[in-house]
């Protein structure tokens, strides 16, 4: 799943949830977040196919903003 900025996604900054990390989640991430929320994820930004990316692993390093 993507978090992100731009549709089609290849080439821009991204937030990446792997589908062997939605385990770590309650519900699947493409439920529990949802177009045009605000998002703050925690991580270090390194590189996932070219492009730079937070991958996240645990629900833990999602904070939903403003709700």
């Amino acid at each position: 799943m993507y978090l992100g900025f731009e549709n089609p996604h290849w080439g821009a900054f991204k937030v990446r949830i792997l589908r062997e990390s939605w385990k770590n989640f309650a519900v699947t991430p493409e439920t529990q977040y949802r177009v045009g929320q605000r998002v703050q994820a925690t991580r270090v930004i390194g590189w996932y196919q070219g492009d730079p990316a937070i991958i996240v692993e645990t629900p833990e390093q999602i904070v939903v903003k403003g709700e």
